[in-house]
Parts: structure tokens; C-alpha cells; sequence
């Protein structure tokens, strides 16, 4: 179900409970800076979708939600998307 933010709310809070908690468990140390409109897309697209997987800074887990995003960073997003996979 890719279909348009609303459908992503109805999956989100119909299943909150095992995504909030597959999503906690990847500890990303940056979580509080991720506005509260956008946290449960940024949930559905990590757990759900797959589609990010943040960044290791120096060993930390981010996922740098106030940076700017790179062609690279937009390329893995669609890769993802894609179900593409590293060779």
C-alpha cells in the first residue's frame, strides 16, 4: 500500500504499536528533532517501506531530519523504492 499520506496515517495507526516498537529499536539518537507531523511517516518509511535507513555518524545511528538531502541520499530513497538491492 503506497497510496497518498492519508492511507500512509490509516496503516500507521492501525499498526503503531509493532512499528513504534520495530522503530525504537534502531535507537536513533537525533528521533526528538523529527517534527511530530512527520514522525509517523518517518516511522512508516523506515520500518514499513524500508526506504530509510539513517545515517552512522562516528558510530551513532541518525537520521538527520533538519540536513538537507544529497542526489545520493534521493537515489537510495528511490533504489528502496524500487526494491533494488546492492550487488
Amino acid at each position: 500500500m503506497r497510496g497518498d499520506a492519508d492511507d500512509a496515517l490509516t496503516l500507521y495507526n492501525e499498526n503503531q504499536e509493532a512499528i513504534d516498537a520495530a522503530y525504537n529499536e534502531r535507537g536513533f539518537a537525533d528521533e526528538a528533532s523529527v517534527s511530530n507531523w512527520a514522525k509517523p511517516y518517518m516511522r512508516l518509511a523506515v520500518v514499513t517501506y524500508g526506504l530509510i535507513n539513517g545515517s552512522n555518524d562516528y558510530g551513532v545511528l541518525n537520521l538527520n531530519p533538519k540536513k538537507e538531502i544529497t542526489r545520493q541520499e534521493v537515489a537510495v530513497i528511490l533504489a528502496n523504492y524500487n526494491g533494488y538491492t546492492k550487488a
